[in-house]
């Protein structure tokens, strides 16, 4: 999914300078263990260092689109990767040049995605938001997600060397030191698409991934000017549109405040009942059962039941852990 031209920022400004961490090259240790969205500042191997990651440039766009975030869901925000209470950016310097990466056109994000795959960057539990001080050959293009399943992928990048229109550059960082700007809206526009938004089946589902309804919808994409301020206009596309079967990112283990789903209930071992089995068919019963068969003895019976189960323990129709052991006896026929 891909970023493109925009116009204006229709929303309120709010001033915004948090402190940022020391630089690191490694994803710190984690305050909480749930989903949770990784920030990061790539660069390429000949990128010059504006250190956005250090300066609180990046520190400032995330507390942005975070205010954002929470005004438009009633309170939860993005839950963000932070380490003593601070956002967690990791510095990655890139082996590749600027020209290199950039030559992959539309699919930069995935240039850089293989390559922070390959570092260790694949956490089940993270996304990954990056700041990319770099360009890409692709005209009119300043950022990309994923789209999954359609386009899998666990990183959301802007590229924040790249121009659009006559060469006018897509960001300017500093901004974010003033207040909400369409670098901070951007981002968390390809943290959508990275986390599946928006599916087929929303209603004003158009140009995969987007919305039709209103150019100041946060994922819009049409033939007017984008102006982001909304998250899903009219709540009918994505955020608490309630479509039975439809992704809604109300529900999403990503923001603050969702739990996760509680764990099934452990598998049991519940006795069946084999009497009068053949030793082949109470084997697959019991197994079936998440029991397992345990020793097996011969005892009296009549004839007719000579090779067939007499005797079970535990008894049928009782509960035991897993792979709990059934003691068989089967008839002699005397």
């Amino acid at each position: 999914m891909l970023i493109t031209a925009f116009a204006g920022l229709a929303v309120a400004s709010t001033h915004a300078s948090p402190a940022a961490l020391s630089r690191a090259t490694v994803d710190r240790p984690d305050d909480v263990s749930d989903q949770q969205v990784h920030v990061m500042y790539i660069l390429p191997s000949d990128g010059a260092d504006a250190e956005l990651d250090t300066n609180g440039t990046i520190a400032a766009s995330v507390a942005n689109f975070e205010t954002w975030f929470r005004g438009q869901t009633g309170g939860q925000g993005l839950r963000l990767d932070t380490y003593q209470g601070q956002v967690d950016v990791t510095f990655f310097r890139s082996t590749k040049t600027d020209s290199e990466i950039a030559a992959n056109g539309l699919y930069v994000r995935d240039e850089l995605e293989r390559e922070i795959r390959a570092s260790g960057f694949t956490d089940p539990n993270k996304i990954y938001a990056a700041y990319y001080g770099g360009s890409t050959s692709a005209p009119n293009t300043c950022g990309g997600g994923a789209w999954p399943p359609t386009l899998p992928g666990t990183l959301a990048a802007l590229y924040l060397g790249a121009t659009f229109g006559a060469g006018y550059p897509c960001y300017t960082p500093a901004q974010s030191f003033s207040g909400l700007q369409i670098m901070d809206l951007a981002i968390v526009h390809e943290v959508m698409h990275t986390l599946g938004f928006v599916p087929a089946c929303a209603p004003h589902f158009t140009r995969a991934g987007h919305v039709s309804d209103s150019p100041n919808d946060l994922l819009y994409a049409g033939d007017a000017p984008w102006t982001p301020g909304v998250l899903d206009v009219g709540h009918d596309d994505y955020f608490g549109a309630h479509i039975p079967g439809c992704l809604d990112l109300a529900q999403s283990q990503f923001l603050e405040g969702n739990s996760p789903p509680p764990p099934p209930p452990p598998v049991s071992c519940v006795v069946p009942n084999v009497k009068g089995k053949r030793l082949a068919p109470a084997r697959r019963a019991i197994v079936a059962s998440h029991c397992a068969v345990g020793r097996v003895t011969r005892a009296h019976s009549r004839a007719k039941l000579k090779g067939r189960v007499v005797k079970q323990s535990p008894a049928p129709r009782t509960t035991h852990p897993r792979g709990t052991k059934v003691r068989l006896a089967l008839g002699t026929g005397r």
